[in-house]
């Protein structure tokens, strides 16, 4: 698998890709993928949520070099048009964590960005995604 090129292919990529998803574009195979992984030596930062190993598509970019702007603007402004405030389920979609994981790290306070809770009701702000999410550029801080 190649890294795409083209604008519009990089407009398809997801927010965060599984390892395994993320470990051809450094030719490298799934289990040697987990095991550097799980060394810290992989080539770009992995997260890691529960038992899921995660890259966020804006750090695999800058290893590979290939110019993330028009990605990370791309993407940003997506995640703009969405309330100020998004209830947790609907920020772990973004990370690609599934509901009851979502609601487990948030309860132990290892959700990948700030969780306010009111109530019972756990609430992400929109801001502290694009943070999480590496989409954030200097200017915007």
């Amino acid at each position: 698998m190649h890294p795409p090129t083209s604008s519009e292919a990089l407009h398809r990529l997801p927010l965060t890709l599984d390892l395994q998803n993320a470990a051809p574009y450094f030719r490298i195979g799934r289990t040697l993928a987990y095991e550097l992984a799980r060394a810290g030596d992989f080539p770009c930062p992995v997260h890691r949520y529960g038992r899921l190993y995660r890259i966020h598509t804006a750090d695999l970019l800058t290893t590979l070099g290939l110019d993330r702007g028009g990605w990370a603007a791309w993407h940003a402004a997506r995640i703009r048009r969405l309330p100020a405030v998004v209830d947790l389920p609907t920020a772990a979609g973004l990370f690609f964590i599934g509901r009851s994981l979502a609601y487990t790290l948030a309860r132990s306070n290892e959700f990948p960005c700030p969780v306010r809770r009111y109530g019972r009701l756990y609430r992400v702000r929109t801001v502290d995604l694009l943070d999480a999410l590496g989409l954030t550029a200097p200017s915007d801080a």
